[in-house]
């Protein structure tokens, strides 16, 4: 049969996860209403942490290269498809290398985080 897993756990991804989505909906009106600056703040205190948390309870030092190689493409795929998108919209863009400030930079945290648990 599947890997046993545990309902809390996959209910409380869930829940951070639906709310990550309800923070960055918030966030695109957080100038015109104090109550979305409200929610935005709220969400933002404490989602990534807890999803780091939970990811963290069952990490496994396993196959570490790949998966560093695999956050990094995804990562740099993620750009260059988004810097196409931009430029098809006639949008002018820049590409920098070593930072982002787009919806990339996720992937280079992931990346980051599983180089720094498998040293610690």
């Amino acid at each position: 049969m599947g890997k046993n897993r545990t309902a809390i756990w996959d209910n409380a991804r869930f829940i951070m996860i639906t709310l990550m989505v309800i923070g960055h909906f918030a966030d695109v009106f957080c100038t015109e209403s104090d109550l979305c600056r409200s929610i935005y703040l709220f969400i933002y205190a404490f989602h990534m942490p807890v999803l780091f948390f939970i990811s963290g309870l069952f990490y496994k030092n396993e196959r570490i290269v790949e998966k560093v190689i695999f956050f990094i493409s995804c990562g740099f795929l993620l750009k260059i498809c988004l810097m196409i998108a931009a430029l098809v919209n006639g949008m002018s863009v820049g590409f920098s290398l070593l930072s982002d400030s787009g919806i990339p930079w996720f992937f280079f945290v992931l990346a980051a985080f599983n180089v720094y648990v498998y040293i610690t």
